[in-house]
């Protein structure tokens, strides 16, 4: 807050704390002062007036009204708190209404095959039944329809003898089939087990406070130089595989680069261009853009790195990022939307103002932000899911164009948004909505040098890659 701003009477320009004797007058004036006993904000006018008719009152200077500012904006935070815990409530509760209708959905497709199964099984006994009542039928027409043999013709006792045989073998040829069949039917229920490991969670889901500050306390440095390389080492990209291992991007040495627990090169991939930045896609499998049209994806098998395939786009490729099942590809000036069957859906954002405006993004994870990075006028913007601008950061950190590497950024399992600010030799951390500034996570004090990369991993690690430096920096992280 400016306190030593002042404005003619009528301004409308807005100020943090304004005097209150000139706001009930229809005013707008900065306020220097406060009163403890009127408990009200003047401007240095009006204190004057105050001062000579309240002598005993205690005025305060410009240090009391900076705590009163910081009291107002904690009080506000403690309101957004409540209103941001009353959201969250309802998206449980609609969670759990979402729940009880697939459960209710399962239960009712559950019962129907139960019905379904009921009715198959006792369509079979039913046809078993005939076939005895067929049987009993037969043997009943045969007793009563025989005339008394020994007052018969000879002609006339071999007709029904004949007949008495070819029934009796029919008779005996049901009978078999129906008696064959002895098993009781039944009906066992065995319930899912994903249904049974479900249940053993806890919770509905994990709490975030995407706000909260990171902090480090201790630094290694390892070498990730491999035998291959021939140029000085640019990592522009880390990310970290389901199996624990990291896997790193060279741009000056155009390769993938797999490292072990310790950080040392167990597996390297030459590219046939210069990689720009890269997304884990699944456990073990990486999606890299290179300096043309093309992503490589790239598998973890046993510990080495194996092709799996390439993929060639329309447009250029520099920025890339999964959620969802979906990815986001940047070309420089626009942000592109795809399923992971590699189909575009749609052309989420575009700025044509110069080559280098939509470079590299980012996403929240619950996907309802997308973080994009403008490298030509230094500024980090936030989308809304649909590709709409929602706000712009301007700040003197964010400092990009004149390196050979683009703004790299990163958001953590909990939602901590990160960005590498190379020419000012720092990382900081932005709040959720990507206006302002939280932290410098890291600085040049820290040996963070024109950095290139930076990746959080849930072992409290901070991982960062800098410009033609054969070396890595693993920050612990409080």
């Amino acid at each position: 807050m400016d306190t030593h701003s002042h404005i003619d009477n009528g301004s409308t320009s807005e100020y943090d704390i304004c005097c209150l004797a000139c706001e009930e007058e229809g005013l707008n004036q900065a306020a220097l002062f406060y009163c403890k006993e009127c408990q009200k904000s003047y401007c240095h006018k009006c204190v004057e007036l105050h001062n000579k008719l309240y002598r005993k009152h205690t005025v305060l200077g410009r240090e009391a009204l900076a705590l009163i500012q910081k009291k107002r904006d904690l009080e506000g935070n403690v309101e957004r708190l409540q209103t941001v815990y009353q959201d969250v409530r309802k998206e449980i509760k609609d969670l759990r209404k979402t729940l009880n209708e697939t459960l209710d959905t399962i239960e009712r497709n559950t019962v129907k095959e139960l019905d379904t199964l009921l009715a198959t099984l006792k369509s079979s006994q039913k046809a078993e039944i005939d076939k005895c009542n067929s049987v009993l039928a037969k043997m009943q027409k045969i007793n009563d329809t025989t005339p008394d043999i020994e007052k018969s013709s000879e002609t006339t006792s071999l007709f029904w003898y004949r007949n008495y045989i070819e029934q009796s073998y029919e008779t005996q040829y049901l009978l078999s089939n129906v008696m064959a069949v002895n098993s009781v039917p039944t009906i066992t229920f065995s319930p899912d087990p994903l249904i049974g490991q479900t249940l053993t969670f806890s919770y509905l889901g994990k709490f975030m406070n995407p706000n909260n500050h990171l902090s480090v306390n201790r630094k290694e440095t390892h070498e990730v130089k491999f035998k291959k390389d021939k140029e000085k080492c640019c990592i522009t990209g880390i990310c970290e595989m389901g199996t624990g291992e990291f896997m790193i991007i060279d741009w000056n040495n155009r390769a993938v680069k797999l490292l072990d627990s310790n950080y040392k090169v167990i597996s390297y991939s030459e590219l046939p261009d210069n990689p720009w930045f890269m997304s884990r896609i699944d456990s073990d499998l990486v999606a890299v853009t290179v300096n043309n049209h093309h992503v490589h994806v790239i598998r973890v098998k046993r510990g080495q790195l194996v092709w799996d395939k390439t993929l060639k786009f329309e447009h250029i490729c520099t920025g890339i990022f999964h959620h969802d099942d979906k990815l986001l590809i940047t070309s420089g000036t626009a942000l592109y939307l795809y399923i992971l069957e590699w189909e575009l859906v749609t052309k989420m954002y575009e700025d044509t103002s110069h080559m280098s405006t939509v470079t590299s993004c980012a996403v929240s994870p619950d996907g309802t932000r997308i973080y994009v990075a403008d490298r030509t006028n230094n500024k980090l913007k936030t989308l809304s899911k649909d590709g709409t601008v929602i706000s712009t950061l301007t700040d003197s950190a964010l400092q990009w164009e004149g390196i050979h590497a683009l703004p790299s950024l990163h958001v953590t399992e909990t939602g901590q948004v990160l960005v590498c600010c190379a020419l000012s030799d720092t990382i900081i951390q932005v709040d959720i909505d990507g206006r302002k500034i939280l932290a410098h996570v890291v600085k040049s004090k820290d040996g963070v040098i024109m950095p290139t990369s930076v990746y959080y991993s849930a072992r409290k690690l901070l991982i960062v890659g800098r410009f033609r430096n054969k070396k890595i920096l693993v920050f612990k992280c409080n």
